[in-house]
C-alpha cells in the first residue's frame, strides 16, 4: 500500500534561509532511500518549508522516520537553533 507523509517545518525568526538549506541537503539522499517514490522539499510564505514524501509502503515510511540521515539533520537544527515548530500528518490509503 503507497502511504505519504506531510510535513510543514517553521523556522526560528529570520533563520529561514538556513532552515532550507539544511533541508535541501536532506532531499536527494531521502530519494535514494529504499522504498522512496517521491521526496520534495518546497518553501512557503512565513519561513515554513513543506517536506511531502510517498513511499512504497509503511515499512519504507518506518524506515525514513527512523534514518540515522533524518535524526542527524533534527539534531542539526536544534544545536544551531533553526528550527521553530514541526508539524507532520500522514496518510496510510494512499
Amino acid at each position: 500500500m503507497t502511504t505519504h507523509h506531510l510535513a510543514y517545518v517553521r523556522a526560528c525568526r529570520g533563520r529561514s534561509t538556513q532552515l532550507g538549506a539544511y533541508l535541501r541537503d536532506l532531499q536527494e539522499p531521502v530519494a535514494r532511500l529504499p522504498g522512496c517514490l517521491a521526496f520534495n522539499v518546497e518553501p512557503l510564505p512565513g519561513g515554513v518549508w513543506r517536506l511531502q514524501g510517498s513511499w512504497e509502503s509503511l515499512a519504507a515510511r518506518q524506515r525514513f522516520f527512523t534514518a540515522p540521515l533524518l535524526q542527524e539533520m533534527f539534531s542539526g537544527l536544534l544545536r544551531d537553533g533553526l528550527l521553530g515548530s514541526l508539524e507532520c500528518q500522514s496518510d496510510e490509503h494512499g
